[in-house]
Parts: C-alpha cells; sequence; structure tokens
C-alpha cells in the first residue's frame, strides 16, 4: 500500500513532463490550410532544372504532407521539399543514404554567404562520395538545421507553416 502515493506520484510527474508534447491545434490547423505556392525557378540567381523522382521517391511522396520535387541547378541536385503540416514523415537526407548502405560522415554546420546555416554530411559507398547540405525554413524566417529541432518546434506551436525543407547534394569533390 505504500507503493500506491509512489506510483501516483510517477504517473503525475510523467503526465506533466508530456503535457507539452500534446499538438496545439490551432497551430496544425494553420499551417494545414496554406495553398502550395508552387516550385521556385530559380535557385541562388539559378534555373532550376526539373528532374523526375524515382520510383521510390514517388511512393515515399504518396504519403508525405505536402510536396517533393528534384532539380538540378549547374553541378548540384537540390531536392525541395514543401511541407504544410508538422510530421516524422520528414527527415534528414542522411537517413535515406543510410538506408541505401552509404556510410554517413557528419561534418561542422556551413555557413552559408546568406547567413543561414546548414546541416551538413557526406555520404559514401564504394568509391562515390557525396556531399549533402539541408535546412529547413518557416514564413517567419526561422531555419533548422535538425529534423528533430524542426519536428518539436512546429508540433509545439513555435513555428506556424508552411516550411520549406532544401537538400543540396553535390557529387565528388566539396
Amino acid at each position: 500500500m505504500k507503493s500506491l502515493p509512489l506510483l501516483l506520484f510517477i504517473g503525475l510527474c510523467l503526465s506533466i513532463a508530456l503535457l507539452p508534447a500534446l499538438p496545439r491545434q490551432h497551430a496544425v490547423t494553420q499551417a494545414s490550410t496554406a495553398a502550395f505556392p508552387g516550385w521556385p525557378d530559380t535557385y541562388q540567381n539559378q534555373v532550376l532544372q526539373p528532374l523526375p523522382l524515382s520510383a521510390q521517391e514517388h511512393l515515399f511522396n504518396s504519403g508525405f504532407p505536402g510536396r517533393i520535387a528534384k532539380f538540378q541547378v549547374g553541378e548540384q541536385a537540390i531536392i525541395l521539399r514543401w511541407i504544410h503540416a508538422p510530421s516524422r514523415k520528414l527527415h534528414s537526407a542522411a537517413v535515406c543514404y543510410r538506408g541505401s548502405t552509404y556510410v554517413i560522415n557528419h561534418q561542422p554546420l556551413y555557413q552559408s554567404p546568406q547567413g543561414g546555416l546548414w546541416g551538413a554530411f557526406q555520404a559514401q559507398k564504394d568509391e562515390e562520395v557525396i556531399h549533402v547540405r539541408e535546412q529547413i525554413r518557416d514564413q517567419q524566417g526561422q531555419m533548422w538545421t535538425d529534423v528533430s529541432a524542426w519536428y518539436w518546434a512546429a508540433l509545439l506551436g513555435h513555428s506556424q507553416g508552411p516550411w520549406w525543407a532544401v537538400t543540396e547534394v553535390r557529387w565528388g569533390g566539396a
């Protein structure tokens, strides 16, 4: 019988600890009503050339809360993801590469000349080396280099959507 107050106390503590994780309906509803603005024509003052999505990317896109497109700009590929609601379906490109048997080597954050921070990693399989940078932004100018940090900010209403996730992919040299 002495353990009942302890169990109640632990249950209360767990309930209080999980309270911030409950979704704020206002933030999710507001984000999910946004209309897709269309894909940009340029990226960093260069024309975006559309690339087809792979069969795997199409399959992933079918359950994604937004839209996904792939483009070429010069010697790099740009993957744009427009997200209208907080979701665990958005994940780092490192997860995709790791799932395709690449070895991931995380790099220091990259500071772009435009002032934003980007997450960065190298993916390697056999002799192929791929350099990846990624970032998530909201409409108010907040940015994240980490998908989990974005997810919790979005879920808890600290960021309003829709959001843009941008992934830059370069092959070979840095």
